[in-house]
């Protein structure tokens, strides 16, 4: 896989031991701490970017998911309070009306 293909897929990291799975939803279960697919979160690509600088093809050894696992606390993406998933466009109800004829 070379380093451009990963920055137009979601990428998804298990926050209990930094397993990363790249595209679609994840699975029921992390494949390495079983951990429900809850403690999943889509990671930003500038972040997945650094970590590749360092570790290349090897991005699921486990330097790699320590350290992805550190860099994302760091930056604060491991908050609780952090939307799972990618938000879309918000919608004002109230603005937004409905004619019927």
């Amino acid at each position: 896989m070379n380093a451009g293909s990963y920055m137009h897929s979601i990428c998804w990291v298990c926050t209990s031991c930094g397993f990363l799975l790249e595209g679609g939803q994840p699975h029921m279960e992390c494949p390495i701490c079983e951990s429900y697919k809850d403690a999943f979160i889509d990671t930003p690509s500038h972040v997945e970017a650094e970590i590749r600088k360092q570790y290349g093809d090897a991005m699921n050894s486990a330097e790699a998911r320590q350290t992805r696992l550190r860099v994302l606390a760091e930056k604060g993406y491991t908050r609780k309070f952090r939307v799972k998933g990618r938000v879309t466009e918000l919608v004002n109800l109230d603005s937004a009306s409905r004619k019927t004829l």
